[in-house]
C-alpha cells in the first residue's frame, strides 16, 4: 500500500467552490481528508445592465486593473458580449492567478505586482506610469478594499469601479449541513481571503470556535493572519501567497512541523 504524506491530515478549504478544485486534488493526492466549505458564493453582477453602459465606453479607457481572478473569470466574458479590451488600453493584474487568468483570453498584461499580491504591491509597480489625467477602470466585487482607487485619485487619475461579481455569504441551511463535519478537531484550515473567515467565523457555534482553536489556520496573506489572531487564535501561518502552489507548500511545511 503506498504511503501518503498528509496521510490522516484533516484540512478545511474555504475557497469558493469553482475555485477549490485543483487546490483539493492536491492535498487528496497526498492522502489528506479534505473538508469542502465555501464560505463565499460567487456569481456575476446582477448589475449587468450598468455594466455594458461601461463597455460601452471602454474605448475611452487608458487602463483596465482586475483586483482578482474572479474579476476576471466574471469581467471579460462581459466584455466579450459586446466588445474587447482595446489593443491600446493597459491591463493590470493584482497577482499571478488573475494574470493568467487574462492570459487564458488571448490579452497581455501590462502591470503586476513581481512579489507581493495585493494593493500595495501593484502600487509600487505602477508608481512607474504616470497616471495624471489617465482614465482607469477597476474591476472587482460590489465591495472591496479602497486603497488602490483612492492612491490613484490621488496621483491625479480619474479613477471608477466596475462591479463584475458579487460574493454573497454562504446559506445558513448549508452551514447547517456542514456542522457534523467541522464539530470534530480539524487540524488545518485554509483561508485565502479576510471575507471567507468572517463569513466561516459568523456561522460556527462557539462549541466549533473553541476546537479551532487546537487548529492551525493557513492564509495568504499577513494581514489575514493578523486578523485572525486578534479574533484569539494563535497558531496562524501565512503562506508566500494565495496560490494553490503557495498554500500547499505551506500545509506541507506545517504538517511537517505538527508531526516534530
Amino acid at each position: 500500500m503506498a504511503n501518503f504524506f498528509l496521510d490522516g491530515l484533516s484540512v478545511l478549504v474555504t475557497r469558493p467552490a469553482h475555485q477549490a478544485f485543483e487546490f483539493c486534488k492536491l492535498l487528496e493526492n497526498e492522502g489528506a481528508r479534505v473538508i469542502r466549505c465555501p464560505t463565499i458564493k460567487v456569481s456575476t453582477t446582477r448589475k449587468e445592465e450598468a455594466f455594458q453602459d461601461f463597455v460601452k465606453y471602454i474605448n475611452d479607457y487608458d487602463m483596465l486593473m482586475f483586483n482578482s481572478p474572479n474579476s476576471v473569470i466574471f469581467g471579460i466574458p462581459l466584455i466579450h458580449l459586446n466588445s474587447t479590451i482595446p489593443k491600446q488600453t493597459l491591463i493590470g493584474a493584482i497577482g499571478p492567478s488573475t494574470q493568467n487568468e487574462i492570459n487564458n483570453f488571448g490579452y497581455k498584461v501590462d502591470i503586476f505586482p513581481r512579489s507581493t499580491f495585493d494593493s500595495e504591491a501593484f502600487l509600487s509597480q505602477i508608481e512607474k506610469i504616470n497616471v495624471k489625467g489617465k482614465k482607469i477602470a477597476i474591476l472587482r466585487a460590489q465591495t472591496g478594499r479602497t486603497l488602490l482607487g483612492e492612491s490613484l485619485i490621488s496621483k491625479g487619475a480619474n479613477v471608477i469601479y466596475v462591479e463584475v461579481y458579487e460574493r454573497t455569504p454562504i446559506r445558513p441551511d448549508l452551514a447547517g449541513k456542514l456542522y457534523e463535519n467541522l464539530i470534530n478537531k480539524i487540524d488545518i484550515i485554509t483561508i485565502t481571503s479576510l471575507e471567507s473567515f468572517i463569513n466561516l467565523d459568523c456561522f460556527i457555534t462557539d462549541k466549533i470556535r473553541n476546537n479551532f482553536k487546537y487548529s492551525t489556520f493557513i492564509t495568504g496573506h499577513k494581514r489575514i493572519s493578523n486578523h485572525i489572531k486578534s479574533c484569539g487564535f494563535s497558531s496562524v501561518y501565512t503562506a508566500d501567497d494565495p496560490t494553490n502552489k503557495a498554500m500547499f507548500s505551506a500545509v506541507l511545511n506545517t504538517y511537517t512541523n505538527l508531526k516534530k
